[in-house]
C-alpha cells in the first residue's frame, strides 16, 4: 500500500504503541482458556529413573481443547506467552474490555 513519504517518515520515529496487563497470559491456553501445565518427562536409564517437568514447553490436559484434539497440545513456552498477550491487546483494543481470564480483577473465574 502505498503511503506518502511524510506519513513514512512519522510511523517510523513514533510507532504506535499499546499497554497490555499480562496477567495469566502465560498460563493459560488460547483455545479453550484453561490452566496449563509443564509436561514431565522421564530421565536416567535402568533403576536411576526420575521424572522431571520440562520447563520449556506448557500443556494443555483439557481433553475438549481444539489443540489436544489435533495432537498439538504441547506449545512452546514464549510463543503461546507472545500470542495470549497480543490476543488480550488486541480484545482490549477492539472491544474496550479484557478477555475474564485475562483479567486482574477476575480471578476466582481461573480457578
Amino acid at each position: 500500500m502505498w503511503r506518502p513519504l511524510e506519513t513514512k517518515k512519522k510511523h517510523r520515529y513514533y510507532p504506535p504503541v499499546a499497554i497490555t496487563n499480562e496477567h495469566n497470559t502465560s498460563q493459560t491456553c488460547i483455545y479453550c482458556y484453561k490452566k496449563l501445565s509443564h509436561p514431565y518427562k522421564v530421565m536416567g536409564k535402568n533403576e536411576k529413573k526420575k521424572i522431571q517437568t520440562v520447563n520449556g514447553t506448557f500443556q494443555c490436559e483439557n481433553t475438549n481443547c481444539v489443540s489436544f484434539k489435533s495432537n498439538k497440545a504441547s506449545r512452546n513456552r514464549d510463543q503461546l506467552s507472545s500470542m495470549a498477550i497480543g490476543l488480550a491487546g488486541c480484545s482490549r483494543l477492539l472491544f474496550g474490555a479484557t478477555i475474564p481470564v485475562f483479567d486482574q480483577s477476575n480471578t476466582d473465574l481461573y480457578n
